[in-house]
């Protein structure tokens, strides 16, 4: 073997311990989280009724909703899942954490691939006639020495769970997000239709007061006090009337459509 091979071989091996080298340094030892004492409870005694707190964000709620048993609500919740944009973003990130943990999972095995290709030669007499087939394999394989890529796998996966936590979580604030306002919507049908009561009421009253007036049994300030009962009540209807468009179009927003396609009635409150 020539001496030029010989440093050819050497200098290559140099250069391997040298990346081997740095892939060391930049990896680093294995972290160990460091021991922190945790009291298993509160030196106070907790109030009477009280009990620990149980954490599940990543739990399926499930549809806790038809507990109210109201078939406009639940059309209105299962339009959560599948329109509104928040919880669609969410869930978006859940599944590419969850793509990240099977791709960085896959570099811990090997890598096969294969081109095969086909070459057609038609010669002479003397020649070759037919197909010549060629079907080369690469095959490579990252080692896994210092525990880089389990690194990795296990970083992606505590992200996945974080994001499976986030995206419940989303989908709790808007359904109950949702139901608040449902309720809130009929409970200005009943405060507008006891309005609508109390103006009709006060609008007999005030002909009353006014026939009394014309008769001399009552003065100008009873007819004035009638006048401004009967246009607080109306200013009361009209606030009501606004409020609950507001509480309607939010109800369209979280179920992912633009106020103008959805409509409450306020009979049976069924959503268009």
């Amino acid at each position: 073997m020539s001496k030029r091979v010989k440093r050819c071989r050497m200098a290559a091996l140099a250069a391997a311990a040298v990346a081997l080298s740095a892939t060391s340094c930049a990896i680093g030892p294995k972290y160990v989280r460091p021991q922190t004492p945790t009291p298993t409870a509160y030196r106070e005694a907790p109030p009477a009724g009280w009990a620990d707190a149980r954490p599940g964000d990543a739990e399926v709620r499930g549809q806790w909703w038809q507990m109210f048993n109201d078939a406009a609500l639940d059309a209105l919740e299962d339009r959560v899942n599948i329109s509104n944009q928040n919880v669609l973003a969410a869930e978006a990130q859940y599944q590419a954490a969850r793509a990240a943990v099977r791709v960085t999972a896959g570099e811990l095995r090997p890598t096969i691939t294969a081109t095969p290709s086909v070459t057609h030669a038609d010669g002479g007499a003397a020649q070759h006639h037919g197909n010549l087939y060629e079907v080369p394999v690469d095959v490579s394989y990252q080692a896994d020495v210092w525990g880089s890529i389990r690194r990795s796998v296990a970083a992606n996966a505590a992200v996945a769970q974080a994001s499976a936590a986030d995206l419940e979580s989303a989908r709790l604030l808007y359904q109950s997000e949702l139901a608040s306002d449902y309720f809130q919507v009929q409970g200005l049908d009943a405060d507008r239709v006891l309005l609508e009561d109390t103006v009709r009421s006060y609008e007999q009253y005030l002909q009353l007061t006014q026939d009394r007036f014309q008769g001399g049994v009552v003065s100008m300030a009873d007819v004035s006090l009638a006048q401004t009962q009967l246009e607080s009540a109306r200013a009361q209807l009209a606030d009501v009337g606004i409020a609950r468009a507001q509480f309607e179009h939010a109800i369209a927003v979280l179920t992912g459509r633009s106020p103008a396609e959805l409509s409450i009635p306020a009979a049976a409150a069924q959503p268009s």
